[in-house]
């Protein structure tokens, strides 16, 4: 740093010697008592002295103040110039930061990257479970179309009983096993049906989630606050992730409780009349005893207590 001490110095010097030069001069046992009178100093030489001797005095104090603010000058300077060192070196710093965040945030998209592939993957699962549950709550519907159908039949047949050997102590027999097994079957549409809406509505979840995810990528772009989202949208898809295995698990355990449920004959009227035990029934012995000449029921021989039974 450029310093001032020595124009000082200088100045001061050059002031005392023209102040010792004018005092020589007019002592009167100095160097000018011994000149002539031709070389003495006149009052008017004197004073011209002295007023030139203010004029340098007042120029040397100017010079001072200069020089004193030319300092001043210097040391803001200096301290600016250290401001400015310490905001490179924090600037330098921040961008070693910066490339360490971008480098986490590419890391972190490939990451998201992947996990979107992932809950994609797992929203066509869904969409294949959503597929088959509505198929089986269709076969449902069908099933309880044919039920329906063969209690109409039953109920047909036991209006003319002498004609086909059926009569209404079958049908009475034949219809609670009927309607017990329709009632099972409108159970499981029931079933079926608040199935699909709980697999539609986990499907609009899983859906809204692989949105998410396609917004979060597209804000990983801008590492401002990136991380911390990151790491949040890490945390949903775990979750969910585990949310679709504990469903998966779930639909297979109701799909072997089914499978044990539709191996039963949906035809009612073929195990009823077609069953082993019915010969030595007491509704098997009734039917041996009808009239099956006539096919009004009035003329059978048996009582309403006995048909109630």
């Amino acid at each position: 740093m450029f310093s001032c001490g020595t124009c000082n110095d200088q100045v001061d010097a050059d002031s005392l010697d023209v102040q010792k030069t004018i005092r020589e001069a007019g002592a009167p046992n100095g160097p000018a008592s011994t000149a002539s009178p031709k070389e003495s100093v006149t009052p008017q030489q004197h004073k011209a002295l002295l007023e030139e001797v203010e004029l340098i005095n007042s120029e040397v104090t100017a010079v001072r103040k200069q020089l004193w603010q030319t300092q001043d000058l210097l040391k803001e300077k200096d301290g600016k110039l250290a401001k400015l060192e310490t905001q490179v070196k924090e600037i330098l710093n921040l961008r070693e930061k910066d490339e360490e965040v971008i480098k986490e945030l590419k890391e972190a998209n490939t990451t998201l990257v992947e996990e979107e592939a992932k809950v994609r993957e797992q929203l066509d699962l869904l969409k294949k479970v959503l597929t088959r549950s509505e198929l089986k709550a269709k076969e449902y519907e069908e099933t309880i179309a044919e039920l329906k159908k063969e209690k109409e039949s039953l109920e047909n047949s036991a209006q003319c009983s002498g004609a086909g050997g059926f009569s209404i102590a079958d049908f009475g027999r034949l219809q609670p096993k009927s309607e017990s097994k329709e009632e099972k079957y409108k159970m499981l549409l029931d079933e079926a049906e608040a199935e699909i809406d709980v697999w539609k509505d986990r499907h609009a979840q899983a859906a809204k989630m692989a949105s998410n995810l396609r917004a979060q990528l597209n804000a990983v772009k801008d590492p401002t606050g990136a991380a911390a989202q990151l790491e949040r949208q890490r945390r949903m898809i775990d979750a969910l992730e585990q949310q679709i295995i504990e469903l998966e698990l779930e639909d297979l355990e109701k799909e072997d409780e089914r499978g044990e449920i539709s191996e039963y004959d949906h035809s009612v009227i073929q195990r009823a009349i077609f069953d082993e035990d019915l010969e030595g029934s007491k509704l098997r012995s009734l039917i041996q005893s009808m009239d099956c000449r006539q096919c009004n029921p009035s003329n059978i021989g048996y009582s309403d207590d006995s048909m109630k039974q």
